[in-house]
């Protein structure tokens, strides 16, 4: 008894067991013989138990003399599905067993013994009282909860002896949380000694407990070498511990430190050291010195750092020098290197020499001072051995055979194309020269300008990609780089004298030409001056073709670039400074550069002369001066001929560009120029050509182009993706774009070999627009016609291109002799060329035609305007002697009226060249297929044009409105021609008619005998203009209608007046008029043939309404 419902585990609990026996249970054993082996008596064994409380004496503890022989507690921990019997069966478990105490029953029969018992484990328990009893063994048992102390007693208490509870002292912990590493639980002895709860557990050295609610182990850089305590202990400094629950710290190593309470030493850092052990700090490294690797252990571990390096001959002897961002610095006594590109000149107390290889950066590998690929020396190793040329490799190997060959081909190569030129401007006569070749010529000047100007690009101080630059390297002989035809090979390095070789080359160029002039002069017998249009123009092709490589080549000195060390170097000559008191190289090369500037700006004001004067030397005919500057204004359209100089002044901005010190300066002015460019190109269309404009607005906007890639690689340190093959392409597309016209040159060239047109009709448009049109349609429609007919109305795209269709594309000149055809300029030139050029001519003269005799021949520069065929390079001589030669030709005269029957006549003859005879009418009247057959009637009524047939214009501008409009009413009752001839009143069916409007038609009897018809049986009359500005009707037009009018009603039986026709006019003018000008293209003639066959179908069966007598003045 005794036992609380819970019992707290490893405390310490008295557990009572009372007994009570009577002689009613000593007799019920007796009764069953259970009472003893020796036959005591029921009242023996109560006298013998009911004494006096207390142990039985250790020779009387037997069943007979000991009344409870046996007495203790056992304990059992329950599991689940087990059993604890009396004695502890076999499924419990033991917990405990007490010793065994024996004792009497009192004076009662009652007496009470405790036990003190302890459980260790927490779970359900049987506590069993056992005791022996006579021959018996008696067990009670009770189930009791054994828990955890803070079960019973909340943590950090723990149950006391008195069942209270307490908090364990600090130092401490309760028992419940377990046993520390290293710890021990006291004795009941050792606790009771200190006056501790033993349910306390005493911290273990390394832990701490400050509270008294739990230990704790130490932390890193923490330790605690006693049990028992209530804190921890920091490492000092210059020690550390990387453990928990550490009862000491461990002392740093030397180049290791360690500040307090660290739990593990560090390294001394890089520019720090330290030799001592159980150091707090490390010891910085002098100046900017510092160590390779951390945790260094002495001062000579001190060394100068990345990026710098030890100066020769510093006073400091810990003094580091800063490196350059060009240098391999690696510092840690590493001698400093040049990068690749890079050339390391001198190492320096304060600083690096260093020098940038601009072009070729291969020919710089870096490395240390001085280092040069195999055969090259000097500042940036620019300079190749002697007899040693450049490899692909940047090093300089010795001059071979084929070397020298190539400087050999290059100068017979030049002199054959300078041959070439002069050949070219000696035969440069614009009367005879095909559009085609100049197209040729155009291109390749194109051509030429846009090398140049890629070799302006690679001379910008652009980092391009490698991909531009292996192409951009190429063009460098655009800029005199006489280095590229391995001129090394036949003289040693002297800067000086390459320049100034360089300079000569285009006086060396002019010289050949002059020389080439005299030879072609002496084989001619001729003097020095004689022809003197083809040296100006070879020389001035020469020059002007490579301005962009002279003004470059003149500023050479002037072009300077920057090294990181800041020493300024000239371009091409990287080895010789700039604007350095000691560079004489410098000073030389200025001295031949103002005289090649001079001649620069000297050309130029020539070139302005030229474009100046340019106007009055063409109104004086001067051919000669025109096929001398042919170089400088064939390829652009004469209102344009500026465009020459400003095209000379972008290569002389363009050659200065290289000369800006800053990049983006000079891309900006790259950028300038060529927006400069593509505007004029865009908006002026300065070249004869399109496909020229074409090409120099393409180039223009790639040019524009490799600016914005330019200024990608000039603010980016390196490669930008996509970019440089951007650039590239940009490259490869304005050259292509140059071979576009000469390739249609070529391609034009050949096809002129045979004439595109077999007929050229030459005519006078405001005299002959409708004859030639309907000679056209005549010899289209011929069997013997193979090739087309040219009609400027429906050929001519462009007046430039009319001369060389004549000269170069046609085979029959047809020229229609009318009033004043050879006094209209381009009728003339037509003339000239075809003579010049020996294409033959097939003149039809005309009634109003007058043929120049000698006299007006001699006068033709006062009788003509001469400017147009000066300016198409026809001069006064070659005018003059085509007129003579034109009057003289076989000719066909034309004085009949125009019918079928006649036209049939003349195309006949023109086609089988018959210049025999005079076409005349050989009916009376318009007795033919698109005419009126007779004067009988027709059977059909049809529509009739009215036309003045006295004027074969008007009559030539019928004929085809009938032909067009016929094309357009087929089904229907065809349109013919009204007509006829002095005391002719022809009678006809018509449905309606056609008024075609023209100057005096209404004095002709086939417009007014016609227009009665229709206004006597009130027919729809359409009025059609033939002419862009007809004029009112006069008092003439009115006299000889009122005249023709009353012939027409005495032969006719009419019964009309003047008047009645004018009011009859006046309905028909209200109609809305249809334009058909003969002189418009064939396209827009059918389509208005169109509209007035419409008009005419719709209004057949319309009729005026009859006059009402009013008097009507027109």
């Amino acid at each position: 008894g005794g036992l609380p419902q819970q019992l707290s585990v490893n405390l310490l609990t008295a557990v009572k067991v009372s007994l009570n026996i009577t002689k009613a249970t000593l007799e019920d054993l007796a009764s069953q013989g259970l009472l003893s082996s020796n036959n005591i008596t029921v009242d023996d064994k109560w006298a013998s138990c009911t004494q006096a409380s207390g142990s039985c004496p250790s020779d009387q503890r037997s069943p007979d003399q000991c009344c409870y022989f046996h007495v203790n507690v056992h304990s059992c921990l329950n599991k689940p599905g087990s059993f604890c019997g009396p004695w502890v069966g076999n499924d419990g478990r033991l917990a405990t067993h007490t010793p065994a105490q024996t004792g009497f029953a009192g004076t009662t029969g009652q007496d009470v013994f405790t036990f003190d018992v302890r459980l260790f484990w927490e779970g359900s328990y049987t506590v069993i009282a056992h005791f022996k009893f006579a021959k018996m063994h008696f067990a009670i048992g009770t189930t009791r909860e054994v828990v955890f102390s803070d079960a019973l007693c909340p943590l950090p208490t723990v149950p006391n002896a008195d069942g209270t509870c307490e908090a364990c002292p600090n130092g401490s912990q309760p028992l419940s949380l377990g046993i520390p590493r290293g710890g021990r639980k006291m004795t009941d002895e050792e606790a009771d000694a200190q006056g501790v709860n033993p349910l306390c557990i005493q911290c273990p050295a390394g832990f701490y407990s400050s509270n008294g609610t739990e230990c704790k182990e130490a932390e890193p850089g923490y330790y605690q070498p006693q049990s028992g305590q209530d804190r921890q202990l920091a490492c000092e400094a210059g020690t550390s511990n990387p453990l928990r629950g550490m009862t000491r710290c461990m002392a740093c190593n030397p180049g290791q430190y360690a500040a307090g309470a660290a739990e593990l030493c560090s390294l001394c850092a890089k520019g720090t050291y330290t030799a001592n052990t159980s150091a707090a700090v490390c010891t910085a490294c002098p100046g900017v010195r510092t160590t390779d690797s951390m945790g260094s252990t002495r001062i000579s571990d001190c060394l100068c750092p990345a990026r710098t390096y030890v100066p020769p001959g510093h006073a400091d002897a810990w003094a580091c020098a800063n490196c350059s961002a060009e240098a391999s610095c690696e510092g840690l006594g590493a001698i400093p290197k040049a990068l690749p590109g890079f050339y390391l000149h001198e190492v320096g107390r304060d600083s690096l020499s260093i020098f940038q290889c601009r072009g070729d950066a291969k020919r710089c590998p870096g490395g240390g001072v001085g280092a040069c690929p195999a055969g090259r020396s000097g500042v940036a190793c620019a300079i190749c051995a002697d007899r040693h040329v450049e490899q692909s490799d940047g090093t300089c190997g010795p001059c071979g055979g084929g070397d020298t060959v190539l400087f050999s081909l290059a100068v017979v190569g030049c002199a054959i194309a300078l041959v070439m030129v002069y050949v070219i401007a000696a035969r440069q006569d614009r009367s005879t020269q095909s559009h085609a070749t100049v197209l040729v010529s155009t291109g390749l000047a194109q051509i030429i300008g846009i090398v140049q100007m890629l070799s302006v690009m690679g001379s910008l101080r652009v980092a391009w990609p490698s991909s531009v630059t292996g192409i951009l390297s190429h063009f460098a002989i655009a800029k005199f780089d006489i280095d590229t035809v391995k001129l090394g090979c036949l003289m040693s390095y002297d800067p000086v004298l390459n320049y100034s070789f360089r300079l000569l080359i285009v006086l060396i160029f002019l010289v050949i030409l002059l020389m080439v002039h005299g030879v072609v002069l002496l084989c001619r017998k001729k003097g020095l001056m004689q022809e003197w249009s083809a040296l100006v123009g070879a020389c001035g092709a020469c020059t002007a073709a490579l301005f962009v490589s002279i003004c470059m080549t003149a500023l050479t000195p002037f072009q300077c670039q920057t090294h990181p060390n800041g020493v300024w170097t000239m371009i091409g000559y990287e080895a010789e400074r700039c604007w350095d008191d000691d560079s004489n190289a410098q000073q030389g090369m200025i001295g031949m550069a103002v005289v090649a500037i001079l001649f620069v700006l000297a050309f130029l004001a020539g070139m302005s002369w030229l474009v100046i004067t340019y106007p009055r030397q063409i109104q004086k005919g001067n051919v000669q001066f025109l096929n001398a500057t042919a170089f400088l204004f064939n390829r652009f359209k004469p209102e344009c001929r500026g465009v020459a100089l400003a095209i000379l002044i972008r290569a002389l901005l363009m050659a200065v560009i290289p000369v800006m010190p800053d990049i983006m300066t000079q891309l900006f002015g790259v950028l300038i120029i060529f927006l400069i460019t593509i505007t004029m190109s865009s908006s002026l269309m300065p070249f004869r050509f399109a496909i020229n404009n074409f090409v120099e607005y393409t180039a223009g906007c790639c040019f524009i182009m490799m600016v914005v890639v330019g200024a990608a690689y000039a603010t980016q340190d390196r490669d930008v993706g996509l970019v440089g093959d951007v650039g590239a392409v940009l490259v490869i597309m304005a050259l292509l774009t140059t071979f576009v016209p000469i390739a249609r040159g070529c391609f034009v060239r050949l096809l002129s070999r045979k004439a595109a047109y077999q007929f050229f009709l030459s005519h006078h448009k405001a005299a002959a627009a409708a004859m030639s049109r309907l000679l056209k349609m005549q010899l289209q429609g011929h069997p013997r016609t193979k090739g087309e007919v040219f009609l400027d109305s429906d050929n001519l795209v462009d007046l430039d291109t009319l001369l060389d269709t004549v000269s170069h594309h046609t085979g029959v000149v047809v020229a229609l002799c009318t009033r004043d055809y050879l006094a209209r300029p381009w009728c003339l030139a037509e003339v000239v060329v075809a003579h010049v050029n020996h294409v033959p001519a097939f003149p039809i003269r005309f009634e109003s035609f007058e043929a120049p005799d000698k006299d007006w021949i001699a006068q033709v520069g006062d009788n003509v305007d001469m400017y147009v065929l000066t300016e198409k390079g026809l001069s006064l001589d070659a005018t003059e002697a085509a007129l003579t030669w034109f009057a003289a030709l076989p000719y066909v005269k034309f004085s009949a009226q125009v019918k079928s029957v006649t036209l049939q006549k003349l195309v006949d003859k023109i086609v089988t060249n018959d210049t025999s005879g005079v076409v005349r009418s050989d009916t009376v009247g318009y007795a033919n297929t698109m005419e009126v057959a007779s004067k009988a009637l027709d059977v059909a009524q049809k529509p009739y044009i009215l036309a003045d047939t006295d004027n074969w214009e008007a009559a030539a501008t019928a004929h085809v409105l009938c032909a067009l409009a016929g094309k357009h009413m087929r089904g229907e009752q065809q349109p013919v021609v009204f007509g006829c001839e002095e005391g002719d009143v022809p009678e006809v069916r018509m449905s309606c008619a056609v008024l075609l409007l023209t100057k005096g038609c209404f004095t002709s009897r086939a417009v007014a005998f016609g227009l009665f018809q229709t206004m006597d049986r009130y027919l729809l009359c359409l009025p059609v203009l033939a002419e862009a500005s007809f004029p009112t009707i006069t008092p003439e037009d009115n006299q000889a209608m009122d005249l023709l009018t009353a012939e027409y009603c005495a032969a006719a039986d009419g019964h009309f007046s003047g008047d009645d026709v004018r009011f009859y006019l006046t309905n028909c003018f209200r109609q809305i008029a249809v334009d058909f000008t003969p002189s418009k293209d064939m396209a827009t003639l059918d389509l208005q043939a169109g509209r007035i066959a419409d008009r005419l179908r719709k209004g057949q069966q319309q009729q005026q309404a009859p006059p009402q007598g009013a008097q009507v003045v027109l």
